[in-house]
């Protein structure tokens, strides 16, 4: 067989091992559980909306006391989000495998959507509900035209 042969091969193995492991990762992603049981840690749920001028992320918190519990890191393309309960959630049954799990804090990463300025952000924390207002670094400007 010829060196082209080969070389198409090679080059069809490495696109489809591309194509595999974008699979694998959009999978995960999206079928990952909400829970790590190790650290006795819950995934909360998140909302993102994207604006011209910002993201707004908006993060259900319950059982956390006050805005003393959370801790809010953001870097330009990733935001985390930490928490501590003011009492364990406990379940009896999770998943079907799980028995006796108890949860007290939650972790979120939130991958950002656009280049965002890190040091205007502002976060309130008002019954359970944690919004973080991030501008975006780019902004629109409107020239007038003479």
């Amino acid at each position: 067989m010829s060196d082209e042969f080969f070389r198409l091969f090679d080059r069809i193995k490495r696109e489809m091992d591309r194509i595999f492991k974008e699979i694998e990762e959009s999978f995960w992603e999206e079928y990952r559980p909400m829970f790590d049981i190790r650290s006795r840690c819950l995934e909360p749920l998140a909302y993102v909306n994207e604006t011209e001028d910002e993201i707004i992320v908006t993060v259900d918190l319950p059982y956390v006391k006050d805005k003393n519990d959370i801790d809010v890191r953001i870097s330009e393309n990733e935001l985390i989000i930490e928490a501590r309960m003011k009492r364990p959630v406990k379940y009896s049954t999770l998943a079907g495998v799980y028995h006796n799990v108890s949860f007290d804090t939650y972790r979120k990463i939130i991958k950002l959507p656009s280049n965002i300025e890190p040091s205007e952000a502002r976060a309130r924390f008002k019954n359970g509900i944690l919004e973080i207002r991030i501008p975006k670094k780019v902004r629109k400007f409107r020239i007038n035209v003479e």
